[in-house]
Formats: C-alpha cells, sequence, structure tokens
C-alpha cells in the first residue's frame, strides 16, 4: 500500500502540468462562489449607505420625540435615561436631547423658532458675540442661527447672545426642522431652557437624535434592524405614553429589496461560471484517464491489490482537488 502511494506521488511530481491544470480549474471554480457571495455581501452592506446618502441629514437617523407642555425635571431626567438606553440597541453614537417650542412671535409680529440643545457649543459654531453661558426660569440666553434678530418681548426672558451656524447636520431636523425661513434660537442645555417660567405652559417637543448605525444595519440585515426598531418604538412607549420612535425604516426596506435582487443576479452569474469551469476541469480530468487506467493495468498484471489501485486512483485525483479548493478559497 505504502509502495503505490509512493508511485501515485512520483507520478504527480513527474508530471505535474496535467495535475496542475485540473487543480487550476478546481481553483477557479471554488473562487467564484466565494466572490459571489462576498459581492452580494458588499452590496447589501453599500445599498442602504448609498440609499441614505441621498437624504436630507434629519431623514439619515434615528429620532425619538415626546411632545406636551414643560416636564418636571425628575420625570424627564428619567425619560432621558430610558432613551438613551434604548437608542443605544439602534446606534453607536450617544444621541442628542434637543427641545423645540412651537413657533413663536416677537411683538412686532415677527416668527421665530426657540430651542435647546444639550452640549451646544458641539452642535453649532460661532461666528459673531459668545456662546450661552446660563439659563435660568428667568433670563435664558440663546445664539441665533440664521439671519436677522427678532425684538423679543422682556417678559419672555430670552436674552440673545451670539450668532452662530449648525455645526451638526442632525441639529433640529428631520421631524423638528423648525424651518429655515425664521431665525432659530438656541439655548444650552434642554433640561433648563424647559423650565423658563415665561413658556411654562407653552407646547413644545422633546427629541433625542442619533445617527442611523450603518454597520449595525449591515450585520443584522435591513430586515432584523426594523425589527429592533419596532421593538425599541414598544419599549419606550411601554415607559411613557406619547413617545414616538422615527427611523428611516421605508428608505432601508427599499435599500434591502434592491440588495436582494442584486445578491441573486451575482449568485445566477457565479453558478453558470462555476459550471462551465467544472467542465473544464471534468475534461482536463478525462484527459488523463488513458494514462491512468493504463498503470492501473499494469499495477494489475503485477498483482496489485484492489485496495491498492484503490489508494492510487484516490491519491491521483484528491491532490488536484484538494490543492485546487485550497487555492481557491485562499484566492477568494
Amino acid at each position: 500500500m505504502r509502495t503505490v502511494a509512493f508511485l501515485a506521488w512520483s507520478r504527480l511530481r513527474h508530471r505535474p502540468a496535467r495535475w496542475l491544470l485540473i487543480a487550476a480549474g478546481v481553483a477557479v471554480a471554488t473562487v467564484l462562489p466565494v466572490l459571489s457571495a462576498s459581492s452580494a455581501h458588499l452590496v447589501a452592506a453599500a445599498a442602504p449607505a448609498h440609499s441614505l446618502a441621498e437624504l436630507p441629514a434629519g431623514e439619515r437617523s434615528v429620532i425619538v420625540t415626546y411632545s406636551g407642555v414643560s416636564v418636571p425635571d425628575a420625570d424627564l431626567a428619567a425619560i432621558d435615561g430610558a432613551v438613551r438606553t434604548r437608542l443605544a440597541d439602534l446606534s453607536a453614537a450617544a444621541p442628542r436631547a434637543q427641545l423645540l417650542f412651537r413657533r413663536l412671535a416677537d411683538p412686532s409680529g415677527a416668527p421665530f423658532a426657540l430651542g435647546a440643545a444639550d452640549d451646544l457649543g458641539s452642535a453649532v459654531r460661532l461666528t459673531a458675540g459668545r456662546a450661552p453661558a446660563t439659563c435660568t426660569p428667568a433670563r435664558c440666553e440663546v445664539v441665533v442661527v440664521g439671519a436677522g434678530d427678532p425684538a423679543l418681548d422682556p417678559a419672555l426672558g430670552v436674552v440673545i447672545v451670539g450668532h452662530a451656524e449648525r455645526a451638526d447636520p442632525l441639529l433640529l431636523t428631520g421631524t423638528f426642522e423648525p424651518g429655515r425661513d425664521v431665525p432659530l434660537l438656541l439655548a444650552d442645555r434642554v433640561a433648563a431652557a424647559s423650565r423658563l417660567a415665561a413658556l411654562d405652559s407653552f407646547p413644545r417637543a422633546y427629541g433625542w437624535v442619533a445617527p442611523v448605525d450603518l454597520d449595525l444595519v449591515t450585520r443584522l440585515g435591513v430586515s432584523g434592524y426594523l425589527a429592533r426598531s419596532a421593538r425599541v418604538g414598544e419599549q419606550l412607549s411601554a415607559t411613557r405614553a406619547g413617545i414616538t420612535v422615527t427611523a428611516p425604516d421605508t428608505t432601508l426596506r427599499a435599500a434591502g429589496d434592491r440588495a436582494g435582487r442584486s445578491s441573486r443576479r451575482f449568485s445566477l452569474l457565479g453558478g453558470a461560471a462555476t459550471a462551465l469551469l467544472l467542465g473544464f476541469a471534468v475534461i482536463g480530468a478525462i484527459g488523463t484517464r488513458r494514462d491512468h487506467a493504463a498503470v492501473r493495468a499494469l499495477l494489475r498484471r503485477r498483482g496489485a491489490s484492489r485496495s491498492a489501485l484503490a489508494t492510487l486512483t484516490a491519491v491521483e485525483s484528491a491532490v488536484p482537488v484538494l490543492v485546487g479548493t485550497v487555492a481557491g478559497l485562499a484566492l477568494g
């Protein structure tokens, strides 16, 4: 048995071109399914990112909203904690808390928007004046984003100390977009601005916004991410009635459908090419059959057993296939 195995190995070494051709066919046939699967995976990963990139900034985010009037500090802290815990399941980035009062007007009737954001310094870029330093129920400093300074009623308790432009594209966008046609007044820290005495009973919306986590979408798949998003919305609604979660579900679902169709096309192309190349490997194997049959006949005349002949066939057929498979997987 050992002698026959050594003979088979010697034949493979003596004339390598015959079996290397078969190994090359098997290798390429192995590469194609791997590349097809990889291409399908890359398409599935890139499709949501490409689709989201075409959306406005506010629609590329997950937004949690709670509307009402002034919320006591303890309740607001509890809501904030619950939202941050649940949004961690949808985005690796920490959400930014924000606040937007219903649109106001100055004594002359000119409209303006008033809101707030946590860590305002990282959300806006100063163009004039200074950043807000304090915000109490009686006096709250703000910066103006946009053109024009409204003539504020002193009784409102809002004081303009500077001008700025948006640095965070997700700041008060999407469902919180106040409109770019009016000045936007922003205070630092949602909890402080929500205690403004003059607007204690005035309607406002609290929000938390975080970018869509595309790595998570890729890892879970579009359907898995959407299912998790729906589950997060249900959990937050159970925490406090009136909390809603808004995510670009429609866009992600459409991107997932496109990726699925593209993946199926890759699979068909890969399968067709693999069939052709396997046919090539079979033709190469047929070309070596006559020589292999002659060696088997010679060994049979010399008294070789059936197990010895089977060993010869196994070694000479397994080596090209194994080498080709390993090479194809490595290349793929």
